[in-house]
């Protein structure tokens, strides 16, 4: 039988103790970069008490945990970022939680197929507010409006059903859901609504008090822009 001669290196002192040394700044330098548990499930509550000033600055931090570039302000859209973002975000209900976690990922995967030369879609801090700022805050314009429908008319009929008028109105945090949906089908014998239709039911409907103008909007933007983003960023590294 033929015997296999197995070399053991033996390690000296000197060498063990490096080892092990390098194997500690290894463990250690894990250790840092891997996020705790607290901070993957830590949640922002955007509720109605916070000011638009605080708003903004939570989903600016919410921006650039995500994983936004500190020198283009834009965000990579990847598989898991519906779901990282959405798990950021408190909603009153995890129903509303799972239905705006699907929507986002309708709303990235848009992005992905959108015309680049590269490999690698992003989206822009406006992106980045003008779907999230409607659900944060309750507040929207019509745009926003029309963004939303689009993204819960999942047949591309160019028309919504009551369950999917019901989720929408739920998820832009409209008061007395269940009755702003019925005076809103009130529009349409066919308890079904259009963009146009959904529109013009909400500016005349008690939700009127909750939409702003482009105007309004614009202001906004022009405040909390890219510059103030990194002006925000800076305090926190």
């Amino acid at each position: 039988i033929q015997q296999i001669s197995l070399h053991v290196p033996v390690l000296h002192d000197n060498d063990q103790q490096q080892q092990q040394q390098e194997l500690l700044s290894s463990n250690d330098l894990l250790e840092r970069i891997k996020p705790s548990t607290q901070q993957q499930q830590q949640q922002i509550n955007f509720n109605e008490d916070i000011d638009e000033k605080d708003r903004m600055q939570s989903l600016g931090r919410l921006y650039k945990d995500l994983g936004a570039d500190i020198n283009t302000a834009e965000l990579e859209v990847t598989d898991l970022l519906a779901n990282q973002l959405a798990n950021r975000i408190k909603l009153k209900d995890e129903n509303v939680q799972n239905i705006l976690r699907t929507k986002l990922q309708i709303y990235f995967e848009s992005k992905k197929t959108s015309d680049r030369t590269d490999n690698k879609p992003t989206i822009t801090w406006d992106d980045f507010c003008d779907v999230l700022f409607p659900i944060t805050s309750g507040r929207f314009t019509n745009k926003d409006i029309e963004l939303w429908f689009k993204l819960f008319d999942s047949d591309n009929n160019g028309y919504l059903t009551k369950e999917q008028i019901t989720n929408l109105i739920y998820l832009l945090q409209i008061k007395n859901p269940e009755n702003t949906v019925d005076r809103l089908l009130l529009y349409d014998d066919n308890k079904r609504l259009s963009v146009q239709e959904l529109i013009i039911a909400m500016n005349v409907d008690a939700t009127s008090q909750q939409i702003i103008t482009e105007n309004e909007q614009d202001k906004r933007k022009q405040v909390y822009n890219t510059s103030w983003l990194r002006w925000l960023w800076s305090g926190i590294f």
